[in-house]
């Protein structure tokens, strides 16, 4: 039996017994001051009365109580067992249908095949469990009865105290009688004089009043407790006033007599307060015991019955442990460890030392900062730079350092510490990675691996739902399948879990923002695809499924979503890897910039260290090679120069392009045919949209007269693009069709506004009003029917005749709006069947009247109908016509354009004399090569890609000069085709140095690192700005823009400015602190640009994961889990409703329905079905 069950199982049984003790004290204390009072009074009035009687309203007296205690009192006294509670428990549950009953033979009997399966045990003990919270043993056993017994003894208890004062002699005589009934009544003689003295009362406390003040370094405020209790409580070394409120003066001699085993008794005198208010002081050092003795003015002294105890607390000591690393880890020489550690004190820490020894060497103590102000929770991080512990420790040669961690308190006068286990760091040299990088590789391969496992069981899932895409309708599922799907929801469901739980222990790392978006794609598209799984699952245990195609497209879409998710957090997890990398590289570099700035500090020299710092640069200008986004500030600042080298660039391609044109007059020519042909097959793709345009909607075209664009009219545009030199009669045709579909487009437009005119509206409204008249009929008609039915001679004939007339009088009015046809017919059939049953009545023939007032009831529907169709059709066809001049309309734009491009590619260009102005083009291009290498000199420093680019941009410029002059020199000898190849190389060199340009422009003006284009053969530059790099977060701008700094610095320094390096040791820091923040704990700082929304690891945000309603997957498709479908018969079986099994979720539609396919007892059918409308309620279905 769980333990939550048994202990409130416990809590109410313990209740009862005691709600049963009290009422049966109760109930004899009222039956015995009844008796008594009754007895005492009757011994107490008749002095003379026989012995035998007083002897028999003696035992009455004492023997009533005692009998009753026993028949009352014995059975309260005994234990409740646990079934008593449980049926208590039920009782106060009424739904709970005898769960805690059921639940407790379960636990104590041994196992029975026939109550059920284990699995069912199991379930209903849990079930028992989770419910027995919400039981409150207060209400489950009520004390009613006892406030109504004790209302019963109130006026017996009342009685005795008032019948005490008025008949004092007369109860005191009946009490005596009733202990002693042998004893004679005494008269007057025996009473004798009564004689009074005085009587001395020694001094009392009313109560005691307490002040404790706590050591200064606790914290706690001042702590005052009033009570008549003077047990003293409290933490070593608080001071504790002890004031005694008396009832009267006290003397001198009062006191505290302190008694402890450490020695003899001490005495604390108390001293005056405040009127009868004394006080003593003591602090607290040892447990103890002391008694009060008060002394009064009169000498009378009271001494305290017990001694009071004096507890004293001593003060915790603090507990600390270290995190990070492990107890033995292998690290590198040049390897600096950060150890984590958390430290925790009831009152605060004050001190933490880390004890740092190697082989061969004493421990030595380093103090590690901590915050000014003492904190009772630390949770920080401790440096280890193993070559500096190495060389402080004189063993540069040692393979093992050993170091612990020491906690303080801030206890005084003696602080209390507290020590971890000792750690080992084993140096080794040969290895190949750092501590910190080897710590990232293994954090990365954990994460990769929970995603890959999770992205594989997503791409199972997808495998085992294609096939049911094409899965025809009301036919079964093979079990073999079924056995997949089921297994694929469980597959993807536990390894979405897995990756939930895994990222959550990466939440503090580096990588953090990955791991928290890991999680929003665990509980979102992974989850939502695998309750789709599930549902699918369900559908196909259905006999004839239904919607098995919808519901496995769904599915599939759902796991692609997840797929792709997942996708994404895999290039997002190597993104993070290498901004990890990153942060330790930046750490590296701040600690040798440091180490530098202060040789540079301590020599007044920049020759120490020369050499160094030129080194590091050197370093620091590789990080920016390696990472293009720390090149981004400077990129920026270049931006606008580089985008007007990319437009002078642009501006000599196009002078190259007229110039080669130029040169080539046959080129002009083939391209101008090529042109035209392309058009050709433009237009004969627009004229197959326009056949089939006149295809869909002939009948729409036909009903509003409109004249459509004829194949003749297609042809002969097709004829003219044939014939270049027919470009008159070209662009007549094609201005024809234009004319023609947009004259179209403007009727279909005025058929279409016809149904919202006035009248069209009229109609409506009428049309409405007429159904609501019809249905109003039927009642009546109805009403007429069954009063013939009745016989009702009185009622029947006049209720006829009147719904008649109601039912021609619409007729009538309907007949007015000149219907068609059909719905002619029908009206008129209904007036003259209504006109019969008239006479049917008249007639006294009720039965063929009320047989003809249906028939025309019917043939008035009927015409109701058709006008009801007749106007829904008006609408549709006003639809289709708008849609139809949506169509003409784009079709004509379409032409227009087509038209326009025809009417340029039959201008011939003007022949121009190239000769002058070749040495003007290589001239600007000798321009645009020096601009280029002014702006490669400026990047070499912070953006070195952005050099590189250039360069390779200026290699191609200095060909395409080259080239260039070569074409002038031979336009000027009249070497046209040394011309056209030379021109045509330089052109070819241009548009290379352009797209690199353009692509590089783009990413500075974005702020985002350079990507070359995926190839060179491309023609437009806008492919490479397609193809640019994601906007990168704020934080890494801030990184970047400190690296700057630094790399700024770092050239400053080289000259010599010991500042400068000092300045670059600080921009690195803050490079590094910025960047390590971000990693840590700040996801929205770190969101991968690439994905439109940071942080964002689900395709569909919006989609709700838990809340999704069976047969709602987003395509309005009914599922086969909705009110619609069929329910499993075992599933029925537990007395579920469809509309219950649709509340649930898929998951727990797939556990209810295995737990139903088992053998389930008649008497938890109720129970299982009750839990799990109770999860569907609380959850969603996801406990």
């Amino acid at each position: 039996m769980p333990d939550n069950l048994h202990d409130s199982l416990q809590s109410v049984a313990q209740r009862q017994r005691s709600v049963r003790i009290s009422l049966g004290v109760l109930r004899v204390l009222f039956v015995s001051l009844a008796v008594a009072l009754a007895g005492v009074l009757l011994l107490g009035e008749f002095t003379h009365m026989a012995l035998a009687l007083r002897w028999v309203l003696a035992l009455l007296v004492w023997v009533v109580p005692a009998g009753l205690c026993l028949l009352v009192l014995g059975p309260a006294l005994r234990r409740v067992n646990l079934q008593t509670a449980a049926s208590t428990m039920d009782a106060l549950v009424p739904q709970s249908q005898e769960l805690f009953l059921s639940a407790v033979e379960f636990a104590q009997k041994p196992p029975d095949p026939f109550m059920g399966s284990p699995q069912l045990v199991h379930h209903v003990i849990n079930r028992a469990s989770d419910d027995a919270h919400a039981v409150d043993p207060e209400q489950a056993v009520s004390t009613g009865k006892l406030i109504r017994w004790a209302g019963l003894c109130a006026p017996l208890v009342l009685a005795w105290a008032i019948l005490w004062p008025l008949m004092p002699q007369t109860l005191a005589l009946g009490v005596q009688r009733s202990v002693f009934p042998w004893l004679a009544a005494g008269g007057p003689a025996v009473s004798g004089h009564r004689h009074s003295g005085p009587v001395e009362q020694g001094p009392t406390i009313t109560f005691f009043e307490k002040r404790y003040r706590f050591p200064a370094y606790t914290g706690l405020p001042e702590r005052i407790i009033h009570d008549h209790n003077g047990a003293i409580h409290g933490l070593f070394g608080s001071h504790v006033q002890v004031i005694i409120h008396t009832t009267e003066l006290l003397a001198v001699g009062s006191r505290l007599v302190v008694n402890s085993n450490a020695g003899p008794p001490d005495t604390l005198a108390l001293t005056a307060y405040g009127p009868r208010t004394y006080q003593a002081k003591l602090v607290l050092t040892h447990n103890a015991t002391y008694a009060v003795v008060l002394v009064n003015r009169d000498g009378v002294k009271t001494i305290s019955k017990h001694p009071w105890p004096v507890t004293v607390d001593a003060a915790w000591p603090p507990t600390i442990h270290i995190l990070t690393p492990a107890l033995t880890v292998r690290v590198r020489p040049d390897d600096h460890v950060p150890v984590v550690f958390s430290a925790t004190d009831s009152y605060g820490i004050s001190a933490i030392r880390a004890l740092v020894w190697t082989d061969g060497s004493s421990a030595r103590s380093v103090n590690i900062a901590l915050p000014p102000k003492p904190a009772k929770a630390i949770k920080s991080s401790w440096i280890m730079a193993v070559q500096s512990q190495l060389r402080t420790a004189g063993r540069a040669d040692a393979h093992t350092i050993y170091y612990k961690l020491e906690a303080l308190d801030n206890a005084r006068p003696q602080a209390h510490f507290a020590m971890t286990a000792r750690h080992e760091l084993i140096v080794d040299a040969h290895l190949r990675h750092q501590y910190q990088t080897r710590q990232d590789n293994k954090l990365w391969r954990l994460l990769r691996k929970a995603i890959v496992q999770t992205l594989t069981a997503v791409k199972t899932g997808r495998t085992q739902v294609r096939p049911l895409v094409d899965w025809p309708r009301y036919r079964a599922v093979d079990p073999a399948r079924k056995a997949a799907v089921a297994d694929a929801a469980t597959r993807v469901l536990r390894t979405g879990q897995s990756l939930a739980q895994e990222a959550k222990t990466l939440l503090a790392s580096d990588f953090g923002t990955v791991a928290a978006r890991a999680i929003r794609v665990a509980r979102g598209p992974v989850y939502v695809a695998a309750n789709d799984l599930a549902r699918i699952g369900l559908a196909a245990d259905q006999s004839r499924p239904i919607s098995m195609p919808e519901l496995a497209r769904v599915g599939r879409m759902g796991l692609k979503r997840a797929q792709a998710s997942l996708l994404r957090l895999l290039h997002a997890l190597d993104q993070a890897k290498g901004r990890a990398a990153l942060k330790n590289s930046l750490a590296r570099l701040a600690r040798r910039q440091h180490a530098i700035a202060q040789i540079f500090a301590h020599s007044g020299s920049r020759h120490p260290a020369y050499h160094d710092q030129q080194a590091l640069s050197q370093q620091l200008q590789q990080l920016l090679r390696q990472h293009p986004s720390l090149q981004i500030p400077a990129a920026k600042h270049m931006a606008a120069q580089i985008s007007q080298l990319a437009q002078q660039v642009a501006t000599i391609v196009r002078r190259q392009a007229v110039e080669n044109i130029d040169l080539h007059p046959a080129i002009v020519r083939q391209a101008q045919r090529s042109a035209l042909e392309h058009l050709a097959d433009q237009q004969q793709i627009l004229n197959r949209h326009i056949t089939r345009f006149n295809q869909r909607y002939k009948l729409m075209i036909a009903a509003t007269s409109a004249q459509p664009v004829t194949p003749a009219m297609m042809q002969a545009v097709s004829r003219a693009l044939e014939s270049p030199g027919d470009a008159a009669v070209a662009r007549e045709a094609r201005n024809n069709i234009v004319q023609t579909l947009q004259a179209m487009a403007r009727q279909l437009d005025r058929y279409a506004q016809q149904a919202g005119t006035p009248v069209a509206k009229q109609k409506s409204s009428q049309a409405q009003r007429d159904q609501a008249s019809v249905n109003q009929l039927s009642r009546q008609v109805q009403a007429a029917t069954a009063a013939v039915q009745q016989a009702d001679a009185a009622q029947s004939p006049p209720r006829m005749v009147r719904t008649a007339a109601t039912l021609r009088r619409q007729v009538r009015h309907m007949l007015n709006e000149n219907p068609p046809g059909r719905e002619r017919v029908n009206l008129l059939q209904a007036r003259a069947d209504a006109n019969r049953a008239v006479e049917q009545v008249t007639h006294q023939s009720g039965g063929a009247a009320a047989n003809l007032l249906q028939q025309a009831y019917h043939q008035l529907a009927k015409a109701t109908g058709y006008q009801t169709q007749r106007l829904e059709s008006q609408r549709r066809l006003a639809q289709q016509a708008t849609e139809a001049a949506m169509g003409a309309r784009a079709l004509a734009s379409r032409q227009a354009t087509l038209a326009a491009r025809t009417a340029a590619a039959h201008q011939k260009p003007r022949p121009q004399a190239v000769e002058s102005i070749q040495h003007q083009t290589a001239a600007t291009i000798a321009r645009a090569i020096a601009q280029g290498r002014k702006l490669q000199q400026e990047a070499r420093d912070g953006a070195p890609n952005v050099a590189e680019h250039l360069e390779t941009a200026l290699r191609q410029m200095q060909r395409a000069d080259t080239a260039q002059a070569k074409a002038a020199v031979a336009q000027s000898t009249q070497d046209q085709q040394e011309a056209q190849i030379h021109q045509g190389q330089a052109l070819a060199h241009m548009r290379v140095a352009s797209r690199e340009i353009a692509a590089l422009a783009h990413s500075a003006s974005r702020g985002t690192p350079w990507q070359h284009p995926a190839g060179t053969g491309s023609s437009a530059t806008g492919s490479s700005q397609g193809r640019a790099g994601p906007t990168p977060s704020s934080t890494m701008t801030a990184v970047a823009r400190h690296v700057q700094a630094a790399l700024a610095a770092q050239a400053q320094a080289l000259c010599g400015n010991a500042g400068a390096a000092v300045a670059a040791a600080q921009s690195l820091t803050r490079a590094w602190a910025t960047l390590a923040d971000a990693l840590a704990g700040q996801p929205s700082a770190m969101a991968s640009g690439n994905h439109g929304q940071p942080g964002s690891g689900s395709a569909q945000p919006s989609r709700p994961a838990l809340a999704r309603a069976p047969g709602s997957a987003g395509t309005g498709l009914a599922g086969p889990l909705s009110s619609t479908a069929r329910v499993p018969p075992q599933v029925t079986a537990l007395g579920m409703s469809p509309a219950e099994w649709e509340h649930l979720g898929p998951l727990q539609q797939l556990r209810l329905l295995n737990i139903a396919r088992q053998k389930v007892p008649s008497g938890y059918r109720r129970i299982i079905r009750n839990y799990y409308l109770r999860i569907a309620d609380l959850g969603t279905g996801q406990k």
